[in-house]
């Protein structure tokens, strides 16, 4: 898959867009980077460390975050039960009512 190479960057509590994630990169050792990964959700660019939810007919809300898991792009479990793996396939899942509910620098409350 080609995909356009854009960044965002955690760095002084506040989230920095692709342009200024660019003039950021001396201050390499203090930001977070997150790359783009080449999905949308809703209309949304999808970041790595974004954090997701659905419902899987639960009462509690599944929380999965963005990562590289074994060389692919992967929502991993990260709160709540789910009949689904722990590591499920962005590819395959990203269309199927999940939505962005933020990001782990800057909804950390939601990892509790």
């Amino acid at each position: 898959m080609e995909r356009e190479i854009k960044f965002r960057v955690w760095y002084g509590n506040k989230m920095h867009d692709n342009k200024e994630a660019m003039r950021l990169l001396y201050k390499w050792a203090e930001a977070e980077l997150m790359q783009y990964t080449g999905y949308r959700m809703f209309n949304k660019n999808i970041y790595f460390d974004d954090l997701v939810s659905r419902n899987f007919e639960t009462s509690k809300e599944v929380i999965r975050q963005i990562v590289e898991h074994e060389g692919c792009i992967m929502m991993k479990r990260i709160k709540g039960n789910s009949s689904l793996p722990k590591y499920i396939s962005l590819h395959e899942w990203h269309e199927l009512n999940f939505k962005i509910i933020g990001n782990i620098y800057e909804n950390p409350e939601l990892l509790k």
